[in-house]
C-alpha cells in the first residue's frame, strides 16, 4: 500500500538498509554489511512487522576512516526493483542524485518499479552535497542555487513524462526532442516523491514537488515551528496533502544498565571517529572544530548526526509519542543492528504504540 494512504496515524519507515553501516559509524560486527540476502531479510522482516516503507541511501563513495562508512552500497533503483519483487505490501523507494541520472531514464525506471511493486514505489530526490560523488559522473557539484534550479528542471521533465505526453524541452540544463514514456505509472497522477531539502532553496523545491518532506530535527521545542513552515510553504505552492517526517536512530534495551553498556560499546569501543570527522565536514560547511565537540561527535558516530531516541521500550514509546505531538506524520527508523531493532520493535514497541493510538 502507498505510504501516503496507509491507515497508520504515525508512519514508520526503515531508512538506510542498503549501505554498509546504515546510519551507525562503527566497526561493530552487527552493523549493516550490505549483502543482497541481508537486504531481503530486513525488508521482509519490516513488512512482517507492519512497517510502512523501505527508503535507501544513495551513496557512491565512503567516508573513510576504519569503517569507510557507506562505501559498500547498492544502487537504489535496481535495489528498489528487487525489494519490490520480494515483498507484497510495504512501500519501496529509490533515492537518486539528480546529477547522476538523466530525467528521461529516471522517469522510465520509476514507472518500471511502480509496475513491479503494483503501485508501491516512491522516488526520493536528492540535489547532492558530496562533490566526490558527482565528480564520478564527470561533473562538478553545482552551487546550492544552481543545484536546485537543476533539480527543478529535472523534476519537471520527469513529471511531464509520467503524463504520457510527447514533448520537446528547451531548458538551461536539458534540450530534449520528442520526450515520451509508456507505460504510465500505476499510481496516478504520479508516484510518490520525497525530498529532504532543508535550506531555503531545498525547502522551496520540496514545497513544489514533494509529497513527503524530511526535516533535520535536533530539538523537540523548535520542531513544531519547522513543521508548520513546511506545511505553509506547501500550501502556498497549492499543495495541501504533504507528509512531514524526520530520520531517527533508535537504541532500545530493557534496562538503563544495558543501554549504557551498548552505547559505550558502539560509540567508544567500536566508534569510527575519524570517519565521523569526515562526514561532519561534508555536512557542515567550513567546520574546523567538529572533533572538539564531544556531543556532536557522539551523535555523528551513533546516528550520522541524526535525531536519537535512546531508552527502554516504555521510554522509547513515550519519546515517539512526543515526536508525534510536534506535528510530525512519521519517522524514518535506523538501528545499530537492523534485524535486532526490527525484532525488538515488533515485540516490545509496537504494542505500546498501538496503545498510544499511533499504529493500527
Amino acid at each position: 500500500m502507498r505510504l501516503l494512504e496507509n491507515p497508520n496515524p504515525f508512519k514508520l519507515v526503515v531508512f538506510g538498509s542498503n549501505v554498509s553501516g546504515g546510519c551507525n559509524l562503527s566497526t561493530a560486527p552487527e552493523r549493516i554489511q550490505a549483502t543482497w540476502e541481508e537486504s531481503v531479510r530486513i525488508a521482509q522482516a519490516a513488512e512482517a512487522a507492519g512497517l510502512d516503507a523501505m527508503i535507501p541511501i544513495s551513496r557512491w563513495v565512503g567516508f573513510g576512516g576504519t569503517s569507510n562508512h557507506n562505501d559498500r552500497a547498492f544502487e537504489t533503483c535496481t535495489w528498489a526493483a528487487g525489494i519490490a519483487a520480494v515483498t507484497k505490501e510495504i512501500s519501496v523507494f529509490a533515492t537518486v542524485h539528480v546529477q547522476s541520472i538523466h530525467p528521461v531514464r529516471m522517469a522510465k525506471e520509476a514507472v518500471t518499479i511502480d509496475h513491479i511493486s503494483n503501485g508501491r514505489f516512491g522516488l526520493n530526490v536528492v540535489a547532492g552535497y558530496v562533490p566526490a560523488e558527482i565528480e564520478m559522473f564527470g561533473q562538478d557539484l553545482l552551487e546550492r542555487d544552481a543545484r536546485y534550479a537543476y533539480a527543478e528542471e529535472w523534476m519537471q521533465i520527469v513529471r511531464r513524462i509520467w503524463t504520457g505526453e510527447s514533448f520537446d524541452h528547451e531548458g538551461v540544463h536539458f534540450q530534449l526532442k520528442g520526450a515520451y514514456g509508456n507505460p504510465l505509472p500505476i499510481q496516478q497522477p504520479a508516484p510518490m516523491v520525497m525530498n529532504a531539502g532543508n535550506s531555503p532553496q531545498g525547502s522551496a523545491f520540496s514545497a513544489r514537488f514533494a509529497d513527503i518532506n524530511f526535516i533535520n530535527m535536533h530539538n523537540l521545542d523548535v520542531a513544531p515551528d519547522q513543521i508548520a513552515a513546511v506545511r505553509a510553504a506547501a500550501r502556498d505552492a497549492g499543495r495541501d496533502k504533504v507528509l512531514v517526517m524526520a530520520p531517527i536512530t533508535v537504541l532500545m534495551r530493557d534496562t538503563q544498565e544495558e543501554i549504557d553498556a551498548y552505547y559505550h560499546y558502539l560509540v567508544y569501543e567500536h566508534g569510527d571517529w575519524e570517519c565521523a570527522c569526515n562526514l561532519g565536514s561534508a555536512l557542515v560547511e567550513n567546520s574546523t572544530s567538529i572533533r572538539d565537540n564531544k556531543m556532536v561527535m557522539e551523535r555523528l558516530v551513533l546516528a550520522m548526526n541524526g535525531y536519537q531516541v535512546i531508552g527502554t521500550p516504555n521510554e522509547v514509546a513515550d519519546h515517539i509519542r512526543q515526536l508525534a505531538a510536534t506535528g510530525l506524520d512519521g519517522v524514518a527508523l535506523s538501528w545499530p543492528d537492523y534485524e535486532d531493532g526490527i525484532a525488538r520493535y515488533q515485540r516490545d514497541l509496537l504494542p505500546r504504540l498501538r496503545e498510544a493510538g499511533l499504529r493500527v
